[in-house]
């Protein structure tokens, strides 16, 4: 049985935010595989190639190559769902059986990044920010995978070795709630 995942986003023509849905394939699809082989993500050439290979018994299959894929390195999300490059300007989501791309994160500077265990949230954080910029900028910022739309924002002290544990967050089970202890004080926040 497939099953097709939708990617939602706002619709920027008119004021009120419409959501558009486009389906971007089936993200599980390496479930089906009848092998059940595992996948893995290698980056070679100085940085220069990405590929994802399939863990097969005699020995690893390329399933995906591109070059310049990331600008430093990849993550998969923990049910498997995405694959995260990182580049300068922010994240990009790809997912689907042709690896496309699903959505994407402008948060310069981005090194860490966590996601709510159902993979609905992703949290981006970047641990340096410039000097002499204004009072708004977000280290940490907590997005909705499906719309792009950034949900909540915080500014990160790391004056404390205990601010400077990742992942920042505990999650619900359902990502709804979140907990961050920072300088001694634990805040429970509403994902909204």
């Amino acid at each position: 049985m497939k099953y097709d995942m939708f990617v939602c986003g706002i619709n920027k023509i008119h004021l009120d935010p419409v959501v558009q849905c486009q389906p971007s394939g089936n993200l599980h699809y390496y479930l089906e595989e009848e092998d059940s082989n595992d996948q893995f993500g290698v980056i070679y050439d100085g940085g220069e190639k990405t590929a994802i290979y399939l863990n097969t018994a005699a020995e690893p299959v390329a399933s995906e190559e591109r070059k310049r894929w990331t600008e430093t390195y990849t993550r998969l999300s923990p049910k498997g769902s995405y694959l995260v490059t990182f580049h300068a300007k922010g994240v990009a989501l790809w997912g689907g059986e042709h690896i496309k791309q699903i959505q994407r994160f402008a948060h310069p500077g981005v090194q860490l990044i966590n996601f709510s265990p159902s993979e609905r949230y992703l949290v981006t954080f970047r641990p340096m920010q410039e000097q002499g910029t204004s009072e708004d900028v977000q280290s940490i910022i907590i997005w909705e995978v499906f719309t792009g739309t950034k949900k909540r924002g915080f500014h990160a002290d790391m004056s404390r070795a205990d601010d400077r544990q990742w992942p920042i967050f505990k999650w619900s089970h359902d990502g709804t709630y979140f907990v961050r202890n920072s300088k001694g004080v634990l805040s429970v926040c509403e994902t909204l």
